[in-house]
This record gives structure tokens, sequence and C-alpha cells, in this order.
């Protein structure tokens, strides 16, 4: 049946509303609600929408209830911050070396496919949805029943609305989608199986026909198999490429309505579809793909950065820079996209020795701190004399960020600590502690008083539960492993003994009445210091040894955010905030401080870890000597040892995992499989985590790991466990030994895997 424009036009409009109410609905998520707010409900273009009052009316309706229900701010900035980091990840991935961006070769050929694997924070939130990666305490964000009830409503009058639409237009059923068809394929969108999901849209497609976004979410589908380890057929790989491609062309065809004022849809489609073209001998398309991906965004930050990492990849640097210029302007992610700026403004002045590219550069410098930018060359300097200076640079800046956050925790924990002697009642308030006490001594009553508070405060025991504070708040840092939380706990376990004398004598004199002003004098002297110092400075040389180890910017990268996560967890500021353009930090210290490392790290129970260290040193010798024996030659899979870089990446990458810093710090090294059907298997100190995909499954103890009962020779892992490139009689006789070895694992019910927080 032919249908006229106005007809299509009609039924799509409906469609668009019934979709996102109904979106709002299944997801239940209000950072959803919000998005079909700002992309699609409060965007329509009116100029080209059916006016028809009963539809403009119940729109109203709509958007007043979704105001009402209206994301929290900080929440929403939290998402933002997170997609942000995501983006910035991808891209150092993409590009993991500075060469690439300054050394004047285009296309940069980038090793990872952005608005495929990232795409448009519209498409990244729902597809981490579907993922199940989303924060477990993002339940917040979840929408409440008297919200759904009211939205449910709202879809129910859209329905009735929906005859009336249907009568005055003249269009058929075919056009409108029914609440079943768009509940099953809401459904299908939260499919975490993309294989699946994809077969299931392909299943529906001839009933959306009025509905353009379909076509991306079909075209997306088949991209993401495409992209897809799981495919190792190149002809297989190569359908679902072509598919993809022609539904994003479909998607172009049917989308010309203009019910939108802006189309974050069809932005993405125009990048997805650009990113499957050749990105050498199709750049005309590509780059007009991606000024419509441009046109369509309404500016908005995240697709125009996707753009401007296009326009890099088929070497098209001025169309670049105006987008990372923006960007900068707009402090989004601000100094990742001023170092890709400062690359373009490098890349100018070594091909033709731009004279504005330089003042450019000199102008950025100035904005955001020559230390952070990618050094300009001088006298022809070689790519790895630059890529050498401006890693030290950034070292020194990643250092310089962790002394300042754990210099404020220490002093955090400093105040703390002199709260724990108590002040006495007193008339006059406005005395400082120290001379409120002395007052209440020059008079006998008064210090009997007040020596009686004393007797009952407890004070040895309260700075051992400030101390195990210490340790409980600051384990969330990444790279503390077993031997350095046994050197630690040492350090303090010292500084306690060497007090224990003190604290019994003070008790005794506390007790039978002899306490005097000087004992107070001393009681009062005693600092935080003297039970930590040890402390920061060890731990001050695992930071230091930890960011040497730092070189490829997706490193760096990783570090910030682990670094930011736990500032965001102990309600910590900022540390980049603290630095200045010129490197240095903004303070100047009101008073002499004794030099000292405030690093303030590691999470521990007051446990007996003097066999610790050792054991599981032990462990890992056991598997670095036993992996020539467990992979095959030529094989895919590889093992990450515990000081490996790229085991922090791998933490970064697994939602669960990097929200789980105690299992990173018992995990002694990770055998990554190849493809999505093969798991991996974390070795820790207590037994395996396996992990496949997103999915994470309990931790099994290495003794529990046995033969199946079948004739194939499969271990059992949470199931079983099949890797062609590992020797599976190697990797038993590996668990095996590491069982003899393996601390018990406690039975903490609150512990993620296992393993005590």
């Amino acid at each position: 049946m032919e249908y006229t424009n106005e007809q299509i036009r009609a039924a799509y409009a409906l469609n668009l509303c019934t979709v996102s109410v109904s979106q709002i609905i299944d997801y239940a998520d209000v950072n959803i609600m919000e998005q079909e707010y700002e992309a699609i409900l409060n965007n329509l273009n009116l100029e080209q929408f059916p006016k028809d009052e009963a539809l403009l009316n119940i729109l109203k309706q709509i958007l007043d209830t979704i105001t009402t229900f209206r994301i929290n701010e900080e929440d929403k900035i939290l998402v933002e911050k997170e997609y942000q980091q995501k983006v910035k990840n991808g891209i150092w991935e993409a590009v993991p070396s500075i060469g690439m961006i300054i050394g004047g070769v285009t296309p940069l050929t980038m090793s990872l496919s952005l608005v495929t694997q990232i795409g448009i924070s519209y498409m990244n939130y729902r597809r981490s949805k579907a993922e199940r990666e989303i924060e477990v305490d993002k339940a917040r964000l979840k929408l409440d029943n008297a919200a759904l009830e009211q939205f449910n409503a709202l879809r129910r009058n859209l329905f009735d609305t929906a005859w009336r639409l249907s009568d005055r237009y003249g269009f058929s059923d075919e056009l409108r989608l029914s609440e079943k068809q768009i509940h099953q394929f809401n459904m299908i969108l939260m499919d975490s199986d993309p294989v699946r999901k994809f077969e299931r849209l392909d299943m529906i497609k001839d009933d959306f026909m009025a509905y353009p976004p379909f076509w991306y979410y079909y075209g997306n589908t088949a991209d993401t198999i495409a992209d897809s380890p799981v495919m190792i057929n190149l002809g297989t790989r190569d359908k679902y490429r072509n598919t993809a491609m022609e539904a994003f062309r479909q998607f172009r065809e049917v989308n010309k309505y203009s019910l939108l004022r802006q189309d974050c849809i069809a932005s993405a489609n125009a990048l997805e579809l650009a990113d499957l073209l050749d990105q050498k001998n199709d750049v005309p398309e590509i780059s007009d793909l991606v000024g419509e991906a441009v046109r369509f965004s309404g500016k908005e930050n995240d697709i125009l950065q996707l753009a401007a990492m296009e326009y890099l990849n088929i070497g098209m640097q001025e169309e670049a820079e105006k987008i990372l210029r923006q960007l900068v302007n707009e402090q989004y992610n601000t100094i990742m996209n001023a170092q890709l700026l400062s690359g373009v403004y490098i890349n100018a002045v070594r091909k033709t020795g731009s004279v504005e590219a330089k003042q450019n550069y000199r102008i950025l410098a100035s904005r955001v701190g020559l230390n952070k930018l990618f050094p300009m060359p001088q006298n022809n300097d070689a790519e790895q004399m630059l890529e050498e200076k401006f890693t030290n640079e950034q070292k020194k800046l990643l250092t310089m960020k962790y002394r300042i956050v754990f210099d404020e925790l220490a002093d955090r924990y400093a105040e703390k600590f002199k709260n724990i002697i108590p002040a006495p009642s007193t008339k006059n308030p406005d005395l400082q502690k120290r001379e409120q006490i002395f007052r209440v001594f020059s008079d006998p009553g008064k210090a009997e008083q007040y020596i009686a508070v004393l007797r009952d405060a407890g004070i040895p025991f309260r700075i051992i539960d400030l101390l195990n504070d210490i340790f409980e708040d600051c384990g969330t840092i990444s790279f503390i492993g077993d031997a350095v939380m046994d050197r630690l706990y040492k350090d303090i376990e010292k500084a306690v003994f060497a007090h224990q004398e003190y604290f019994a004598q003070m008790q005794k004199k506390l007790n039978d009445g002899s306490f005097e002003k000087t004992d107070m004098e001393q009681l009062l002297d005693l600092d935080l210091m003297a039970f930590t110092s040890e402390l920061y400075k060890d731990l001050g040389q695992e930071t230091i040894k930890y960011v040497e180890t730092r070189e490829e910017l997706l490193d760096f990268s990783i570090a910030d955010i682990n670094l930011m996560e736990f500032c965001r967890q102990h309600n910590l500021s900022d540390p980049t905030l603290r630095i200045g353009k010129d490197g240095n930090e903004l303070r100047v210290p009101s008073v002499p401080k004794k030099r000292r490392l405030e690093y303030a790290l590691l999470g521990s129970e007051a446990i007996d870890a003097s066999n610790q260290n050792a054991n599981s040193t032990e462990m890992l010798m056991i598997i670095k000597e036993q992996i020539p024996k467990i992979l095959k030659p030529d094989s895919g899979s590889k093992f990450f040892m515990r000081d490996d870089s790229k085991l922090d990446r791998y933490f970064n990458k697994v939602y669960l995992l990097k929200k789980d810093p105690a299992l990173r710090t018992h995990t002694l090294a990770i055998l990554d499989g190849t493809g999505a059907t093969i798991s991996d298997l974390i070795f820790t100190t207590h037994g395996i985590v396996t992990v496949r995909g997103q999915i994470v499954r309990k931790m099994i103890p290495y003794h529990d790991i046995e033969w199946s009962d079948g004739i194939n020779k499969e271990l059992v892992i949470d199931g079983w466990y099949i890797n062609d490139d590992v020797n599976m009689d190697a990797l038993y006789a590996l668990i095996k030994r590491l069982a003899e070895r393996a601390e018990v694992l406690p039975e903490f019910s609150e512990a993620r895997f296992g393993i005590p927080q």
C-alpha cells in the first residue's frame, strides 16, 4: 500500500512519541528519561509536527511529567563524566603513541572503532544497561513507582490519541506501532547478546515502516557483530558489515521528515556509516557523512568528539582543529582535547612551518599549561625524544596528583587524631583546646573531673580505631599488592608497639589519680605522624614505582580515572584543580612542615599478615615459571602478571572488576583468552575468578577445581573451561601447585568474590 508523505509523517510523529514514553517505562531509568526528554520529546520540530490538538496536549502532559521527575544534577554529571572517561580511554587505546599524531603521517588508521565500540552518549548508556555495566549503586537512578504510574497513564492516553490521528490522516494500522510491538522492540534493545539481538530485530523489521530509528538500531547491531572478536570468519564479518551499511543507508533514505530540530540518532548513523567505509579511498563520502553528523548534532559535545577523531583519521586536520578548539573552550575532556589540538598544531609546523600554528600552540599552552601538551619540536627533535619528554612530564604531573590527594587525606586524619582527646566543658568556647585544658588543670576540682573523662575516653583504643579507618578508607587504591600491604601493616604495628609502654603508664596514672599537667602536655604533643610516618614513606616509594611503570597514553588515562574514583569515594577534591598552568601546586604552606610523603592508602583488617608476602611472591614465581609450559606456540591467549600495566587495563575495561579494588589487590595474574566464547581466568592468592565479557563469576578455590567426568578432558572452573591455546594438563598442574599455597577463602557474606573488602 502506498502512503503520502503527510500520512507517514503523522504516523512517524505518533510512533516517535509513543516509543519514547514506552522506553522511559521499560527502562525505568531516570537517565534514560532525561535522554528521551532532551533528544526527542523536547526536541520536536513543531513546524513539521502534525497539527493535532489532542497529540499536542498529550505531549505537553508528558513534558510536564518528565520535568517533575528529572534527574538530579549530581547524578547527571556523574553519568556524563563516566562517559567522557570511556571516550578518553578509547581514544588513547586507538592512538597509543603521540608519534601517530605529531609524526605528520595521515591518516591515523586508528586501531579501535570509537563510534562502534563506544558510540555517542545516548547509545553508550543504553549499551551499558544491556551489558549490565551500570553501577550497582545507581539504583538511585531507577524511576520510582509514582513516576511509572503517571507515565503508564500517559502511554494509555497516547494510544487513545492514535485512533484519532489515524482517522484524521487516513493511514492504516500497519503504520502505527502497537503497545505490544514497542515493548517487544524495547526488550530486544536490552538484549546483551548481539547475534540474538540482530536476529530478533530482523524478525520484526517489517513492522517499523514508519519509525526510521529502527534502521539505525538494526545497522548498529550488525556493525557491533562485525566488529566483535567472535567474527573470525572474514566472509561472515563482511556479511554483517554489508548489512550494517545497507541499514544505515536505509535510515538516511527514510529519515527525511524533519520532525526533530536536532537528531542524535541521525548523527550516530552518519558516523557509523562513515566508519564502515574505506578510510583511504572513500574520503570524500566520509567527509560528507561526518559533516552531516555535525549538522545534526546540535553542537552536542559527545558527537563533536567522535567527529573530530574521524576527521583526524582521514587527515582532515583543519576540520578537526575547529572542533577540538570548540571542545577545549567548552571544557569537555579539556586536557585530552588540548593534547589532540596541540598535535594538530605540531603536525602543521612540521609539515609547512606554519607561523600561525606556532602562535596557536603558544596560546593553548598559556591556557592549559605547557607541560600538559605534546611538546613542540625544537631543532628537528626526533619523535622518540619528544615522546620521552612528554612521558616524563606526565609522570611528574601524575606523581603530584597522588601526593596532593594523599596529603589532603592525611591532613583529614591528622585532624581526627586531634579530636580523640576530649575537650573540657568550659564557659570560654572561643579559647583554643590546649588553652582550655591547661586552664582546667589550674583548678584541682575541675582537673579531677577532666581526668575522670580522660580515663573513660579509651584514648589508646580510639587511636587503634583511627589507624584501622586509615587502612579501610585507603584500601581502594589500585596499585597496592599483598607485599606492600604486609609492609604497611608492619610499619604501623611497629609504631603501636613503640608506644605500648607509654599508653600503659598513661592509663595507670589516669586510674590511680597521679596524672598531672606534665603528663597532659606529653599527651597533647603526641600526633598521628608518630604512628604513620613510616607508612607514608613506604607508600610514597610505592607510588613513585607505580608511576614510573606508566608509559603509554592509555596507562596515564587509567591511572587518572582510578585516582578520581578514589577521590569520589572519599569526598576529596580534584587534584587537577590544585595544579597551576606552570605545573606547580597552587598553595603556599602557612607553616613549615616536616618533610614527608603524604601517601595514605591500603585497607586491611587488623590481622597477622606476616606470612602473606612470602607466600604470594612464591605463588607469583610459580605462575611465571609455568607460563611457557601452559601457552602453546603462537598462542592468541596471554598471561598478564601483577606488575604488568595491561593488568590495570583489563580491570578497567570490565565494570565489576573496576569497582572491586580488593580483588585487584589479591590478583597474581590473568590468563586472557581469545574471543568472547573463552573465559578469562584471574589467578588470586585464594583461587580463580572467571570472566566472560562483562560477566564476572564467584571465586572458586584452587582445591575445588577438578577434571570433568566426561570423555573430554575439561576443567571444571565454575562450568567447563576449554581453551585450545592452552596445554590443559600443564594448567591443571599449576592449579594443584597453587592449591598447596593458597590462602583460605574467607567466609564474608558481604564481600564480593569472597574477598574481604
